[in-house]
């Protein structure tokens, strides 16, 4: 045995394990390892997270196959959360939102798509069949001419193509973009407009082929046999239309939503003796009794559609619908008092709080319609104070607060509803004239064009931008707006008579008399076309052809004074004041009404006889009551006729209760100027006379008013201002000598 050999100090070493010490890596080498080591980690991690974002998105296919959109746009939304920018999710996730209904979010969510990708072809046309069936053809449109590659996308694009411009009434451009392109016969969305071009453009084989086709395609879809009946219909073939309708319930098997459809169909039709015996043949069961009683109702039979309604409100006590219905119905029978006690009694009975928030609205909205405004506040107070989030109750509780003119605290609600009724027409018009009536003018203009944007068709909405923009004398911009409305309706009566109006202000003259000529073809028996016509020509100078025009108007609506007025102010044109008193005092003899009193007073008042407008205005208020501009034109007179103590006294009385009612009408308040003016208290007048400018600089009787006062304050430059400025914005030609001495003096002349 050898002796292990040991160095001298070999016993101050400790002991070692050799056999460990020989395999630990060096540390340069544990670095390097602790950084692979992390690399893979991140790698398996990434792999992990595409790997789900895989499986989310498989998944939401899935269930799109299986006809689940809701649970399929969740497992879009987790892909989401996971990478954002996921194109695949985003489009599954619109196509989701699409099969649910919610187009709004669809189309938003396409619109994200294409901001990730603008060339996304199938986002696109996604977008524009969106805009199409939410009524945006013309937009749609653009959707479409922006597509790079369409071929790639046949036949849904021209599938697209041809909805956006059937919308438009242009059924031979639609026609012939689905007969170009390639597949429309193994479609049957493609099949079912092309039948319908046809059935627009008469061309009658043609529609029968393409209905045929369509058949072929799809036995059991509805459209095709309704648009036959309702295609024979219209051409007065009714045992064909009743054929069809027939075919439709064979190819459904007969069953009862099948016999539902025939039933409405039926009704559309016209066809009422036959819709109400298929209405009558329905199940008795809750949803067809509903159908039975719906139909009723649209019949007038209120008391058949009442038993329904009974009899279903005691099968079934915990459904919202049959107690609405039935409160409806009872309240349109003139017994408000029964639906509400309908409504009372099935309060308890709801199952789950959003149906208990639907009789509380419907509660609130029946007090309001009573004019029981406080009891409908306080419901809707309570009904926000479980659900903040009720969109209809803020709605409401904004309506009733404007209605008692808290326009500040209505303003709140309605901007609440109107963010969670984007689409709502109603809930945006409601916000506008609140936030015009605060003042926000510009911001009210905001919402309507915003709501607009939403949707074009809320005609509405349209009409209230352009009396705001009218009222700003923005003309052009009113329009403009009133040709888009045209576009889509070209015989509308109003809106004729307004772009006609705007044409006539805007200088084109003849297109003016072209909407009102038309509005007299489409309505011979209503009076505003011929007064907007003879308007025009009066402005015209087309004396005689104004007069017969006013005089038909005045012939066709005896109680309107409008044309009344018209006439006295194209008779005073032609130098024939008594011809115009005469023409006033017939109309108030004839149809006494206050607003024939003001003309005819007026008139009075235009020939110097103050006496006799007075004598008008006073038995006016004994007849109709202290109406603000009765009581207004009467202080004035009073002031200018016989400005005693007494009398002035009695006449700031009768404008004071005018203010009472219209506190910033300028009108009212200038006569409260001129009366103080009168009393001598002229900082009063002056300050009152200011205030009067201030709302309403371009009046040039204000701005005389002014001189005058200024002058008897001791201020002749300023007087000299103002009467030159009365002189710019125009007077009647009694006062145009009163103003021309006034500047004159401030200008240094005697």
């Amino acid at each position: 045995m050898y002796p292990i050999h040991r160095p001298a100090d070999a016993g101050s070493f400790p002991s070692v394990d050799h056999s460990r010490q020989a395999h630990r890596p060096s540390a340069p080498f544990r670095t390097w390892a602790a950084v692979s080591v992390l690399v893979l980690l991140v790698l398996a991690g990434c792999a992990s997270r595409e790997e789900k974002i895989a499986q989310f998105i498989q998944s939401g296919h899935a269930y799109m196959e299986k006809n689940d959109p809701a649970r399929a746009a969740i497992q879009y939304k987790n892909a989401l959360q996971l990478d954002p920018r996921n194109l695949p999710a985003h489009m599954g996730l619109a196509r989701a939102y699409e099969a649910m209904g919610d187009f709004q979010r669809a189309l938003g969510t396409y619109r994200r798509v294409l901001e990730l990708d603008p060339q996304r072809d199938d986002a696109r046309l996604g977008a524009a069949r969106l805009l199409t069936l939410g009524r945006r053809p013309d937009q749609a449109l653009k959707e479409l001419d922006r597509i790079s590659d369409p071929q790639a996308l046949q036949p849904q694009a021209a599938a697209v193509r041809a909805r956006a411009l059937l919308a438009l009434k242009r059924a031979q451009e639609a026609a012939a973009v689905l007969e170009k392109a390639p597949g429309v016969a193994e479609s049957r969305e493609a099949t079912a407009l092309l039948a319908l071009a046809y059935d627009r453009l008469e061309r009658e084989d043609a529609f029968q082929s393409a209905l045929e086709r369509w058949r072929q395609l799809d036995l059991k879809d509805p459209g095709s046999y309704l648009l036959g009946a309702r295609h024979a219909a219209r051409r007065g073939r009714k045992e064909e239309a009743l054929t069809q309708v027939d075919l439709m319930v064979q190819a459904l098997q007969g069953s009862a939503d099948a016999r539902l459809l025939q039933a409405r169909t039926l009704e559309q039709l016209g066809y009422a003796q036959e819709a109400a015996a298929a209405f009558d043949a329905l199940p008795d069961q809750s949803k067809y009794l509903r159908e039975r009683a719906a139909f009723a109702l649209r019949r007038a039979d209120r008391s058949k559609a009442q038993k329904i309604l009974e009899k279903l409100a005691r099968r079934t006590p915990d459904d919202p619908q049959t107690a609405l219905a039935l409160a409806r119905v009872l309240e349109e029978g003139k017994d408000p008092d029964a639906a509400l006690a309908v409504l009372d009694r099935h309060l308890p009975r709801m199952g789950s709080d959003a149906d208990r928030e639907k009789l509380q609205l419907a509660k609130a909205e029946l007090l309001s319609r009573q004019g029981r405004f406080q009891e409908a506040e306080k419901l809707c107070r309570a009904i926000l104070q479980d659900n903040q989030g009720s969109a209809s109750a803020h709605l409401l509780l904004a309506r009733l607060l404007a209605r008692k003119k808290d326009f500040e605290t209505a303003e709140l609600h309605a901007n609440q509803a109107a963010a969670a009724l984007a689409d709502n027409p109603e809930a945006q018009l409601l916000l506008a004239r609140i936030q015009q009536a605060n003042g926000k003018r510009a911001l009210a203009q905001d919402t309507l064009k915003q709501a607009l944007e939403r949707r074009p068709d809320a005609v509405a909405v349209r009409a209230a931008l352009v009396e705001s923009l009218i009222q700003e004398g923005k003309d052009a911009q009113a329009l403009a707006l009133a040709e888009k409305v045209l576009e889509r309706r070209p015989d509308d009566p109003s809106w004729l008579r307004v772009r006609g109006q705007l044409r006539a202000r805007t200088g084109k003259e003849a297109g003016a008399e072209a909407d009102f000529r038309r509005l007299i073809e489409l309505r011979p028996d209503s009076p505003v076309g011929y007064l907007d016509l003879g308007q025009l020509q009066l402005a015209q100078k087309k004396l005689k052809d104004a007069q017969a025009s006013f005089q038909t108007a005045a012939d066709l609506a005896p109680r309107w004074t409008a044309p009344h007025r018209a006439l006295a102010r194209l008779y005073l044109s032609q130098g024939r004041p008594e011809e115009a008193l005469r023409e006033a005092e017939t109309a108030y003899q004839k149809t006494p009404t206050a607003e024939l009193a003001v003309h005819l007073a007026g008139l009075y008042e235009y020939q110097g006889r103050t006496k006799d407008a007075i004598t008008v205005y006073e038995k006016a208020l004994t007849r109709w009551g202290e109406r603000p501009e009765l009581l207004n034109n009467l202080a004035y007179l009073i002031s200018q006729d016989d400005p005693t103590p007494d009398r002035l006294q009695r006449a700031r009385a009768l404008v004071q209760k005018a203010l009472q009612a219209r506190p910033r009408y300028p009108a009212y308040l200038d006569t409260l100027a001129v009366i103080a003016h009168k009393q001598g208290r002229l900082d009063e007048a002056w300050k009152t006379i200011q205030q009067v400018l201030r709302l309403n600089p371009e009046n040039g009787e204000h701005q005389l008013h002014a001189a005058q006062i200024a002058r008897d304050r001791g201020d002749p430059d300023a007087a000299s201002q103002y009467a030159q400025k009365a002189l710019e914005a125009g007077l009647p030609p009694r006062l145009q000598p009163i103003a021309r001495a006034l500047a004159r003096r401030g200008a240094g002349e005697s």
